[in-house]
């Protein structure tokens, strides 16, 4: 099995992720021709300026939907609720989805 996707996070805030991500896109986009962009949590549903950033400057086309799993209020009311089994299903729903239609998915953690 091949893979399409590869995770970047960093443990700290501002540890230099995006640059990361760049330097990855920059190579994923050499390679292949339709490459995805994901976020698994964003803070809310304006637009997030990774999302923005990545779709501009790759040209990427993808609905802004599409490009992140949920704000930080929809999880806090799953774990609130305790059902976060719920958003781990949904997230791996969306991850399957962007590995059929793209080629490769570069998903950045927070």
């Amino acid at each position: 099995m091949r893979t399409k996707s590869v995770y970047i996070t960093s443990h700290e805030k501002s540890a230099g992720s995006i640059v990361v991500s760049i330097g990855m896109m920059e190579f994923l986009k050499a390679k292949f021709e339709k490459v995805a962009y994901f976020r698994p949590f964003v803070q809310d549903e304006n637009r997030d300026s990774n999302i923005s950033l990545f779709l501009e400057r790759y040209s990427l086309n993808m609905e802004y939907s599409k490009t992140f799993g949920f704000t930080v209020p929809q999880v806090e009311r799953f774990i609130a609720q305790n059902r976060f089994d719920l958003v781990l299903k949904e997230l791996i729903e969306k991850m399957k989805g962007l590995e059929k239609e793209y080629n490769f998915v570069l998903v950045e953690g927070a």
